[in-house]
């Protein structure tokens, strides 16, 4: 147990119960500690991100990681997201790719991976701080990662495997009935372009071809969390099919694989759904859907751009043809009838230019819509699946397609489907636009305190900690909420303690009058429990009572009460914040005890200015050394080792395992962790920044 002991503060007698074991004797010059405050991060940062080689025009969602985000030692061919590493910053950018802003990020950060996991953007990017600046661009040198390219033409005659004009030798896998190629003749120099057949009905284009690929990203991502992928709310078990009679067409909105596919349509009338695809009639739409833009971690030998022959946001008019089952073209016509179900399949690797190593792939994989007609890597029925989703988004549909294996982020080949009327095809999935959310959950700090403040204590900083993250959920590429999540860790600590948070302007554009941009509430999540529930915050509006600082919320007055609990504050904006403005808000989480004399007693981190409520004449006392008037606040007397309070930016709960640990209970920082000392001495040289990640207990 903690050492009690008794002060007397002002002129009442308050129990103060802490860690009054070990004392440090320090020498030096006092002045020295006003010029070093403890901070753990890099302030100021100037962010520039690029995503202008995507092809298209779209917001790119991507998040910032100060450690490798995807096993790069994988065999797999795409990326393989970590489990329980999360990213110290997330944003979107503008429809044209850019964003900029100014941001906090970890002191001893210097080298940053920036991971966009939208089907349509570069995934990883490592980048550099240099001098307070980080520049981020999809821009590449290497000719082995696809940039914004233009098809490729070639000497050699290249064609799609399944299709009926077909000259090549056809490999086995591909000798079962070939597609038609009745929509139009593809280029065979340029690895199969269909811009002879390009749709020209301008009714039947998107209207908005940018908002298409947020939308399917967005969609497919988790209401919570950040690997991105769809569950299974969008796998179809039907065909889709025509309400009233009316056009048709496809936009290619691009692919995320290496493998050249191909695309094709089929149809048949309610009751005669063809029992293989044998029985279909297929029409081909694509030849190749390799846009180039693939991008491979770990083998360089994959290079797509010699493969190129699809754009993105590429449109075909479908045809339909009454007469397809006679082998007639007779009677064909732009309008699909009423009742019409229609299928779409993707042949995997069916171009004959295909990209490096899986050159001599042997596959004969079929993904249709229609279930029961799927085809594995054998020629065998996939029973039960249908390896893709469907789902409408307002007027929008979409199609997202898996080919080889199921990595089930349904990205092989992306589509959306336009019809005259808009709402002529049935879906069975169908969502709002304003119901679309991704929600992003970032690591922002550890904060550790000592509670005997105005007295020097332990300093094993284990009294109070506090692991917080935060969320981020954004709609539409714009950011509609924060919440930020305290979960609460206590050793050995005799005292009762509150945690409160004063609230901090982020951002440009923020109002001075915090209430007119949103509102806040709280939720708590008991340990051991998976629910959160509300709970009651004590607001203290800044300008009311004689709050001329900031913005305060307590949220507990005993963190003991529900010691493992995580409180889940969240502001709600109201209105859809813009990318280009980043506003926004952050906490600066706090300890306190109320006293008698209606002020509190209150601990911060270095050279933060407390509340208006505290008791300011308890500066000065004991070993405090602070300058209230001066916001040198929270300061320590004869030294710059120990601070009463200190924000370890960019920490997990794993890096603070050690501080947890009952064997290190009266065990002062810096023998937990031997990088620290060297840092304060070093008045927080970046060298020594890392030195909360690398605990004694990690280096044996």
């Amino acid at each position: 147990m903690k050492t009690r002991g008794l002060f007397l503060l002002l002129a009442s007698t308050v129990l103060f119960y802490g860690c009054l074991k070990n004392t440090h004797h320090e020498t030096g010059v006092e002045e020295e500690i006003f010029d070093f405050d403890y901070s753990t991060k890099a302030e100021g940062v100037s962010l520039d991100v690029e995503y202008t080689n995507t092809g298209v025009k779209a917001p790119v969602y991507f998040e910032i990681y100060d450690t490798c985000p995807v096993d790069l030692k994988s065999e797999k061919l795409n990326y393989v997201k970590l489990d329980g590493v999360l990213p110290i910053y997330s944003a979107y950018t503008d429809a044209n790719g850019k964003y900029t802003a100014t941001i906090d990020l970890p002191a001893y950060a210097s080298k940053l991976y920036v991971y966009a996991p939208a089907f349509y953007a570069r995934t990883l990017i490592e980048a550099e701080v240099k001098d307070g600046i980080v520049k981020v661009t999809d821009a590449v040198a290497e000719p082995s990662i696809a940039s914004a390219v233009a098809l490729t033409t070639t000497t050699e005659e290249h064609y799609s495997y399944v299709a009926d004009n077909c000259e090549k030798p056809r490999p086995n896998e591909y000798k079962d009935k070939t597609w038609k190629t009745w929509l139009g003749e593809y280029d065979i120099y340029a690895n199969g372009a269909v811009d002879s057949y390009v749709c020209t009905n301008s009714g039947l284009l998107p209207k908005d071809p940018s908002n298409l690929f947020l939308t399917f990203h967005e969609a497919l991502a988790p209401k919570g969390g950040n690997n991105w992928s769809p569950g299974e709310e969008f796998i179809n078990t039907d065909d889709i099919w025509m309400r009233e009679a009316g056009p048709i067409s496809v936009t290619f909105l691009g692919q995320n694989t290496c493998f050249n596919n191909s695309v094709g349509y089929y149809y048949y009338s309610e009751g005669n759904k063809p029992a293989s695809l044998k029985d279909a009639n297929i029409i081909l739409i694509f030849p190749n859907t390799q846009d180039g833009m693939w991008e491979k971690s770990n083998n360089t030998n994959f290079n797509t751009i010699p493969s190129t022959g699809m754009k993105r946001n590429t449109t075909v008019q479908l045809k339909y043809y009454p007469n397809i089952a006679k082998g007639s073209k007779e009677g064909a016509t732009d309008i699909f009838p009423e009742g019409t179900r229609i299928g779409l399949v993707l042949a995997c690797n069916a171009f004959s230019n295909r990209v490096g190593l899986v050159e001599k792939t042997q596959v004969k994989n079929r993904s249709t819509t229609t279930p029961g007609l799927s085809l594995d890597h054998n020629g065998k029925v996939i029973e039960g699946e249908t390896r893709s989703v469907i789902f409408r988004v307002d007027e929008d549909v979409f199609v997202g397609f898996e080919e080889y294996k199921d990595d089930k982020n349904f990205t092989d080949c992306v589509l959306s489907i336009n019809t005259i009327p808009s709402d002529a095809l049935v879906v069975e999935k169908v969502i709002k636009n304003e119901d679309l959310q991704i929600t992003s959950t970032k690591s922002a700090a550890v904060y550790a305190f000592e509670d005997l403040w105005p007295y020097q204590g332990d300093y094993d900083f284990n009294d109070v900690i506090v692991d917080y993250q935060r969320e981020t959920i954004f709609t539409q590429g714009k950011k509609i909420a924060e919440s930020f999540i305290l979960k609460t860790y206590q050793n050995i600590a005799g005292n009762q303690n509150g945690l409160g948070v004063q609230i901090n302007k982020t951002g440009k554009g923020y109002s001075d009058n915090f209430e007119s941009q949103g509102s806040m509430s709280c939720l708590i999540k008991k340990k051991g429990s998976d629910v959160y529930e509300p709970v009651e915050l004590a607001y203290e509006p800044k300008n009311v009572d004689g709050n001329n600082r900031k913005p305060v919320y307590l949220i507990t007055d005993n963190v003991q009460e529900n010691m493992g609990a995580e409180y889940k504050l969240t502001y709600t904006f109201n209105y859809a914040v813009e990318p280009d403005k980043d506003l926004g808000i952050d906490i600066l989480p706090f300890i306190y005890r109320n006293l008698d004399n209606g002020k509190r007693w209150e601990v911060h981190v270095a050279k933060e200015r407390p509340t208006f409520k505290m008791d300011e004449s308890l500066f000065g006392m004991g070993d405090d050394a602070s300058r209230i008037n001066s916001d040198y606040c929270f300061i320590r007397k004869g030294g710059k080792q120990y601070p009463f309070a200190i924000r370890l930016e960019g920490a997990t709960v794993n890096n603070i395992t050690p501080l947890l640990n009952p064997a290190n209970e009266r065990k002062s920082i810096d023998t937990i962790y031997p990088g620290y000392k060297t840092w304060c001495d070093k008045f927080g040289n970046q060298q020594y920044a890392d030195w909360y990640i690398k605990p004694a207990e990690t280096q044996k």
